[in-house]
């Protein structure tokens, strides 16, 4: 025994006042007399954590003496004892406390202190083949802190093989073979196991005729012969699940040849042989051939039997048995069961469960849970999940559709679905949620593409443009009341088509300047509300382009689409719009600002007549040119013009109030006041355009139409000075 003076030898002076550590170390010693090695393990780990490295070495060279003694006097049958990992334990402990250092970072050179001691302990285990067996085991399976090494794990197991010829270590050198893809000799120490009577040996040999190893072909009978070998070499009143379990399967796999429809048991087919081995290993708890078992039950239709193995499958966690248990519940009306077994598999990634959950959220429309459902069943290529998936037809694709293009290398499924979420939102505000995702993405995307030096979005603004204008026309000549003109529509259509209108209102409601992705010259400051009405505008072209079939082009269907959306977003607007009163006419001496056109006068006589500068002013149109043509082919210079033939002009333009002048949309008197600006600096107003502008209020035109800017002839007039407004004549009406 190690005693307390060579203890204290062993530590220093310091460590042996320390009564802790002196009370472990007699503990230790305590049990090591008893052989009680569990708790002097205990106790010897404790001391180590309290001593330096180099006493620690000391130590332990005087414990392992004390180790290797007390397992020297032990027969083989120590062995065989459950606690003999504990010695295992001993040993890697010493091996531990032992490397210290590492000479170089890719070799395993130990710099050891104490090594003629250590090497004494290691001379002990290479003469005794258990030992050498149970390091085997350590290096095969990487257990108690040393690296897996099949080599070195299979040279223990043929030395220590070579000392025993125990069946136990054959089989783990057929295993380390296997691990090594050599078959042939693996079949051979498998089967050297076997005869020695190793249930374990027996059960390998089988499998590999079981499924034709490399190079061994399959050989159902030799499989069926060793399983059955394994089986009888079990211990009494001992059932070994597994070799049941692959032998049911053989049956099972010879029922299916027709020509062995019956075993040689003729009062038992395969089948039956198969139910009773799955019964027995199901019985014994073997999830699979539960599971097995109790599809062979329900395909009998004895739902019954199968619900008990399908439990016995589920209880261990099998998702397959989860499912169809939740499959049978639900046929026999068990609902609440159903759904609980259903739940319990999808959350444990069974594809079919989850597929089936999937639909049951599909069909109650809620579409988000139906996707994260149907990609969970993908991820285990559920066929009927990806295609509803990718089928546009469903509505779930759309989601799946966003994910892609949302998805970035590295990222998890919950981190791309919190970025899809405000995408989500917007097209569920909108209506409308786009089977392809692109065309959402472009619509709101501004960043310049280097070789068509446009952005995405431009294309599809372009498109929804003209797509909202129509609409809304559209609309109005259906519902306006009966007594408006053309120019009362173009008025009530002005606010709902323009940037600073309805589609500013709209694009700030759906929160579109968050989701804009803007050019690099663009990030410094906000999106201005130019952006927003833009895309807009681009999210309607995108679903024009998003809802056409892409077989057949529909374009009636992407009309319709956008119609759809235009008339709910639009219809408060729309209402507004067709409830605005209409003003009555006022007397002739004033101007008239009704909305009911005033009859056109009787044609005036040849001395009536509008002087025009040139072709361009006050009406810029193909009619006004040839108009002007007929009098001055040079189309330059002052030239008179009968008022008849002018209003003829100005109604083939729009009318007199029509917004056609320019990119501000200016009526003619708007365009005309305009260029009087420009000419005189608004410091004056020639007697020669006063005549015009009473020849544009004879033809109908009122001094409050707006352009797209919200400007109107009445403000632009305004800004010329007062003296400059006194000189018009009153008869022209109240222009201030």
């Amino acid at each position: 025994m190690v005693t307390e003076a060579q203890y204290r030898q062993a530590c220093s002076d310091q460590y042996s006042k320390d009564k802790e550590t002196e009370a472990y170390f007699v503990q230790a010693c305590y049990h090591l007399e008893k052989e009680n090695l569990h708790p002097a393990r205990d106790s010897i780990t404790k001391i180590l954590e309290k001593v330096s490295d180099s006493q620690q070495i000391t130590l332990v060279n005087l414990l392992s003496k004390e180790i290797i003694r007390l397992n020297s006097a032990h027969s083989l049958s120590y062995w065989q004892r459950p606690h003999d990992t504990d010695f295992i334990n001993f040993i890697t402990l010493v091996q531990r406390l032992h490397k210290k250092g590492v000479a170089n970072a890719d070799t395993e050179t130990w710099l050891l202190p104490g090594q003629s001691n250590y090497e004494a302990l290691l001379k002990w285990i290479a003469s005794e083949p258990k030992a050498l067996y149970k390091l085997g085991q350590m290096h095969y399976s990487g257990d108690f802190g040393v690296p897996q090494n099949n080599a070195e794990a299979l040279k223990c197991f043929l030395q220590a093989y070579q000392g025993s010829r125990d069946p136990s270590t054959a089989n783990d050198i057929g295993c380390a073979y296997n691990r090594q893809n050599d078959t042939k000799n693996a079949l051979l120490y498998f089967e050297k196991a076997s005869d020695g009577r190793n249930r374990y040996g027996s059960y390998n040999v089988a499998l590999q005729y079981h499924f034709g190893k490399t190079g061994i072909p399959k050989d159902l009978d030799k499989a069926e012969r060793y399983y059955k070998r394994a089986i009888e070499q079990t211990a009494d009143r001992e059932v070994y699940p597994n070799a049941h379990y692959q032998l049911a399967r053989v049956y099972k796999e010879r029922d299916s040849i027709k020509e062995e429809s019956r075993s040689c048991y003729y009062w038992e087919s395969f089948l039956d042989l198969s139910k009773k081995h799955h019964k027995i290993a199901a019985d014994a708890g073997h999830t699979l051939a539960a599971f097995e078992l109790a599809v062979l039950y329900q395909a009998e239709k004895n739902n019954a039997e199968a619900e008990i193995y399908f439990k016995k499958a589920a209880e261990k966690e099998n998702t397959e048995s989860q499912w169809r248990l939740s499959e049978l519940y639900r046929l026999s009306g068990k609902h609440s069961d159903a759904e609980n077994y259903l739940k319990k598999a999808a959350s444990a990634g069974n594809a079919n469960a989850n597929y089936q959950l999937g639909c049951q959220h599909e069909g109650k429309k809620a579409y988000q849970e139906a996707f994260v459902c149907f990609h969970k069943a993908l991820e285990n290529n559920h066929a009927d999940a990806r295609e509803k998936l990718v089928d546009q037809k469903n509505r779930v694709a759309s989601y799946y559709s966003l994910y892609n293009l949302l998805k970035k290398e590295g990222d998890t499924f919950e981190t791309t679905l919190n970025a899809m979420d405000p995408y989500l939102r917007l097209q569920e505000a909108l209506g409308y949620f786009f089977k392809d995702a692109h065309y959402l993405i472009n619509a709101l995307t501004r960043t310049i593409n280097s070789e068509s030096k446009e952005a995405p979005f431009q294309r599809l603004e372009f498109l929804g443009d003209s797509i909202l204008g129509t609409i809304v026309k559209e609309y109005f000549v259906d519902k306006s009341p009966s007594a408006w003109t053309l120019g009362d529509i173009n008025r009530a259509i002005e606010p709902l088509v323009s940037n600073q209108g309805a589609l500013l209102t709209l694009a700030e409601r759906l929160k579109l300047s968050e989701l804009l992705i803007l050019d690099k010259s663009e990030e410094r400051a906000p999106a201005t509300k130019k952006m927003q009405s833009d895309a807009m505008e681009a999210l309607l072209g995108a679903i024009f382009q998003d809802s056409k079939s892409s077989k057949l082009l529909d374009k009636a269907e992407g009309y319709s689409s956008v119609r759809s959306v235009v008339h709910t977003l639009w219809q408060p607007d729309f209402e507004k719009a067709l409830q605005t009163p209409v003003v009555t006419e006022k007397k002739a001496s004033t101007l008239s600002i009704s909305r009911v056109a005033a009859p056109l006068p009787p044609p005036a006589p040849l001395k009536t007549t509008v002087t025009l500068v040139s072709p361009v002013a006050p009406v810029v149109s193909q009619q006004a040119r040839q108009l002007a043509a007929q009098y001055n082919p040079a189309l330059f210079g002052s030239l008179k013009t009968p008022l008849s033939e002018y209003k003829v002009a100005l109604e083939t333009e729009g009318g007199a109030n029509g917004n056609r002048q320019g990119k501000q949309g200016d009526t003619p008197l708007m365009f005309l006041i305009r260029c009087e600006q420009g000419k005189t600096g608004k410091n004056a107003f020639k007697p020669n355009v006063i005549d015009r502008i009473r020849l544009l209020l004879k033809a109908g035109a009122m001094w409050d139409t707006r352009n797209k800017k919200g400007e109107s002839a009445k403000g632009l007039f305004s800004q010329f000075p007062e003296s400059v407004r006194n000189k018009v004549p009153a008869s022209l009406g109240p222009l201030i």
